[in-house]
């Protein structure tokens, strides 16, 4: 079935180092330059000729490793692998179509380009497929390596993208200063008018004031429409990397470690949502004009003097009435926070096992903690929606007294001679720029505590363990030839029953192991630590005696092929099921599906293998489901397969197929280990059997002597636990009315 993807991957790491072309300098040459890389050209030239002109020393990669240590880069790291192989590319790269040279790719808007000195040739991403790639990213250095974690890297990660490109600080800032400079004018036009126009008649001068805040009015519009569009273009830029990161973090998430409750992870990162409204313009507006409001005080007080006392008052005191709802607010949105993420659990997992529930007749069990966690959630957005109002409609008042006192002194200083009604005007335009960004501000403190607890509730994501701490791991040069468990023992955190205890087991190239044992006896957990999907909680998981953990993921998902007891299917069609990781040709689909029988799936619907699959596939069969997660498995190819009861859900017509489509397909040095309860499907492939007792190994040996050794510790252990002799026979039930 998949003979096509092993005859081509013999040519990743596997071939005689005459078989694949020399690599010449210009390709290279091209390559780093593209990479914006500092090089010696004269001395790339001398190196290349030296180690690849009079025929290859070794392989491919050992020779350009050399390369690039003999002309100074040593950041560099590079990865042979096949096109199909890639998941997610790294441009520019080497690749070669044929024996006789590799070619630079790139990609340039959208397209795939050959690149030739100056020239370029677009590529046939169809007529790539089987050729070999050599890709290249830099290193991580020590210090990113060892640098600490923030101790807030929610905020962190807010401000790393805040201030990515400060560009639009600077146009932002400057658009504000006209903008408020350009209130000003409005403030001097009534001003001229009261005391010029007004007195004299004089419309010749009000023609001419006109025209000016004409322009006036333009330039504002402008200004205030091009720092809106900033803004929104910048705010969703943040929002956009921020959910991407998030998201990204939450996929390489250590499963073990990772919070069990879904629904309650699902809603802590909906705090993302009060990070977007934060950031919108109207928010920002109000923050950016806020220290604007000093300089209009400063005008106040040039203009009508002691009426400026007003306004310097009304900070402080709208200041404290914001933080003091705040400090309010604080305890409200935790406590509302945390019974939204319980009530967000819940209805997660209703949902997931809705048929269970109805089954049961549970109907009112889960009704009445609905209702409960609704109630609270609703008494606490009642009192912070009431602190909330509280807070701007005392702002609100605040406003509305300042602009009364400020009109009394303003009569005063009339009276005394000090201002005239122009003035007065002028001074009331002027606070009420003064006004509304503080009134705003307020407002803005008490609702950043929720933007705070957001940030606060996205540390817990982001502090939880990844698989992978340091980001890319080792790339081996080969496919694996063994795989290992040295001291490893293993314990779901955070109960410490240890689950696993195997000091030493070995499994090399070529061989089939069949695992035994009952039901929670290890073999799952085994396959996981196999798969680097858990982390031994000592000990070490050794792939050709490199740590697992440290290898690179994109490496590890192209030679380690699992497939778990529980499969799961996603949202969308069956090729996307089957093909997850969107590598996969045509022909290599259409053959797994025809192997295995999931093009049956497909011809039941108009849509073929376009056929639309809602989350969790349950428009499938269990046994149609177990065949698409194989089919994912078998389009891998893998070096190491891994399988944890495949033929569970399987008829006995359909387990026979899986059977012999799993002979057919692997290559002699590949490695399979499977674990079954029932082990007589696989007895014919298997070579050597392995009984897990309590998590440890209690036979390693032939198939046929595990298969013997792991029934008779059965039919012991069962005879013992119901304390009955094994030849017990029991009588048949009697009937009843």
């Amino acid at each position: 079935m998949m003979s096509h993807s092993h005859d081509v991957q013999a040519v990743v790491g596997e071939r005689n180092p005459g078989d694949m072309p020399p690599l010449g300098a210009e390709a290279l040459q091209t390559l780093l330059a593209r990479m914006r890389v500092t090089f010696d050209k004269r001395r790339l030239h001398q190196v290349c000729q030296a180690e690849f002109g009079s025929g290859p020393r070794g392989t491919v990669l050992q020779g350009l490793s050399a390369v690039l240590k003999d002309i100074g880069i040593f950041d560099l790291q590079v990865h042979q692998t096949l096109w199909s192989r890639m998941d997610q590319p790294r441009y520019p790269l080497l690749i070669a179509l044929d024996a006789s040279q590799w070619r630079v790719l790139d990609q340039v808007d959208g397209r795939l380009l050959f690149i030739d000195d100056n020239d370029s040739q677009e590529a046939e991403p169809a007529a790539l497929a089987s050729c070999p790639v050599i890709c290249f990213h830099r290193k991580h250095t020590y210090h990113q390596q060892q640098s600490a974690e923030p101790e807030r890297p929610a905020l962190a990660m807010v401000l790393s993208e805040v201030f990515r490109t400060r560009k639009w600080l600077f146009d932002v800032v400057m658009a504000t200063v006209v903008i408020n400079l350009l209130a000003v004018c409005v403030s001097i036009y009534a001003m001229q008018v009261y005391d010029r126009v007004v007195p004299t008649l004089a419309y010749a001068t009000l023609t001419t004031l006109v025209v000016g805040m004409a322009v006036v009015v333009v330039f504002d519009w402008c200004l205030k429409s091009a720092r809106g569009r900033i803004l929104d273009r910048v705010s969703a830029r943040i929002d956009n990397n921020l959910s991407g990161s998030v998201f990204e973090h939450l996929l390489n998430l250590d499963l073990d470690r990772r919070p069990k409750s879904i629904g309650a992870l699902s809603s802590q990162v909906a705090g993302l949502d009060f990070l977007r409204q934060f950031f919108s313009s109207a928010t920002v507006f109000s923050l950016v004009d806020l220290p604007f409001v000093l300089m209009f005080i400063g005008l106040i007080w040039l203009i009508g003097g002691p009426i400026v006392w007003v306004y310097v008052v009304l900070l402080p005191v709208a200041v404290l009435v914001g933080w003091t709802g705040q400090r309010r607010m604080r305890a409200l949105i935790k406590e509302k926070l945390n019974q939204t993420n319980e009530r967000q659990s819940l209805l997660v997992e209703a949902l997931d096992g809705t048929s269970a529930i109805q089954a049961e007749n549970a109907q009112h069990r889960f009704l009445r903690l609905w209702g409960a966690l609704s109630q609270d959630i609703a008494r606490y957005s009642f009192n912070a929606r009431t602190v909330s109002n509280f807070t701007m409609i005392t702002v609100t008042s605040l406003s509305t007294i300042t602009f009364v006192c400020a009109l009394v002194v303003g009569v005063t200083e009339i009276e005394a001679g000090n201002l005239t009604m122009g003035g007065i005007i002028a001074c009331s335009i002027l606070g009420g720029r003064v006004i509304a960004p503080v009134a705003a501000a307020a407002q803005q403190i008490v609702q950043f505590e929720h933007v705070a607890q957001a940030l606060a509730v996205l540390d817990e994501v982001l502090v939880l363990p990844r698989r992978n701490q340091s980001g890319r791991g080792l790339i081996p040069e080969q496919a694996p030839q063994s795989i290992e468990l040295q001291q490893v023992k293993f314990a779901y955190p955070p109960a410490q029953i240890e689950r696993l205890d195997f000091p030493r087991w070995r499994v090399t190239s070529g061989e089939r192991v069949l695992l035994l044992g009952d039901i929670g006896a290890g073999k799952s957990t085994l396959l996981k630590l196999l798969a680097g999907i858990s982390v031994p909680s000592s000990g070490h998981v050794l792939v050709d005696g490199a740590v697992l953990s440290n290898l690179d993921p994109h490496w590890k998902s192209v030679h380690i092929g699992y497939l778990s007891q529980h499969v799961k299917l996603f949202k969308g069609s069956l090729r996307t099921n089957l093909d997850l990781n969107e590598s996969a040709q045509d022909f290599e689909i259409l053959n797994t599906a025809q192997a295995l029988g999931i093009d049956r799936i497909a011809r039941g619907s108009l849509e073929g293998f376009d056929m639309a699959l809602s989350a969790g596939g349950t428009e499938l069969s269990g046994g149609q489901a177990s065949l698409v997660a194989l089919g994912r498995v078998a389009l891998q190819s893998p070096r190491i397969w891994l399988l944890d009861e495949p033929l569970a859900s399987l008829d006995p017509m359909s387990a026979r197929r899986v059977c012999r489509v799993i002979s057919e397909t692997l290559n002699p040095e590949d490695m399979l280990i499977v674990a079954a309860h029932d082990p007589a499907p696989f007895q014919a492939l298997m070579t050597r059997g392995v009984v897990i007792e309590s998590g440890r190994l209690a036979f390693d040996g032939p198939v046929t002597d595990a298969i013997r050794f792991a029934e008779s510790k059965h039919a012991r252990s069962s005879a013992a636990g119901r304390n009955i002799p094994a030849d017990f026979s029991p009588k048949p039930p009697r009937n009843r009315r």
